[in-house]
Formats: structure tokens, sequence, C-alpha cells
């Protein structure tokens, strides 16, 4: 499972069991109450054996963002701890992954309309921290 963290949407992606193919899932609300339950239901409806969380990989400057990755890391990890398998969290330079998607859309045909969705750049990005950790990694 891919998941690109944003303060507002969280974008999330899965592969298949043999890395072949990887799906966008519908972006969450991170500020929903049933945010952590509907991160849960998906994490074991697909059984997800590893979770790759994007990060901003800038070393020259400390990136705002790795604040709020680092705090929902440790949440994600206590929702971990409740489910039986274990699932390991990886870390994909997230660096580009919005600009990509957009990329990304033009190059399959997707309609101005659905690339100016917020909500389709954040699971298309997913996507792609997946696709990237995966051609390393998997």
């Amino acid at each position: 499972m891919g998941i690109d963290f944003g303060l507002k949407n969280v974008g999330v992606a899965v592969s298949d069991e043999l890395h072949i193919a990887i799906s966008p899932e519908p972006t969450l609300i991170y500020t929903s109450p049933n945010f952590w339950a509907i991160l849960k239901k998906i994490i074991l409806e697909k059984e997800v054996a590893t979770i790759v969380l994007g990060v901003p990989y800038d070393e020259n400057e400390e990136h705002e963002m790795r604040k709020h990755i680092e705090l929902f890391e440790c949440r994600l990890r206590l929702l971990l701890n409740t489910v039986d398998s274990p699932i390991s969290i990886e870390h994909q330079d997230e660096s580009y992954t919005s600009k990509n998607a957009v990329i990304t859309m033009l190059e399959i045909g997707k309609k101005k309309k659905n690339r100016s969705k917020k909500e389709n750049i954040d699971a298309i990005s997913a996507a792609l921290i997946l696709k990237d950790w995966l051609e390393v990694n998997g």
C-alpha cells in the first residue's frame, strides 16, 4: 500500500499480490472522525503486507511536513498494533509526485476537470510512491 499523506487528504493506492497492477483507492479525508477505521478496513480487505509512506527527502532544509508525517506514522503504528498480521512501514521519496501525478493524468487522457481535483492528484501520487518503491524493492 502506498500512502501520500496530507493534512487534509490522504492518497492511498494498493498493488496486487504479484505487484503487477497498482490501483488508487478513493482519497481519504484525514480530519474525518472515521479516518482510522476506514484506513484499517482497507488494510485488512486488501491484505496489506507493507505500507510505503511518502516522505519528502529534502536534505538541505527541515521540511515542514516531516513533523506531521512523523506524527501520522506514530498513529499508523498504533493502528497496525491492532491487526493480527505483521505489516511493515517503509519510506519512499515523494518529491515531485504531485507534479508527476498531473503529468501521468495527462498521459492517460484524464480531462482537465479531473486533473485539477486535489483528491485525484493525491490518489495518483500514492500510486506513484508505491510504484517507485516497488521498482527498487519489489
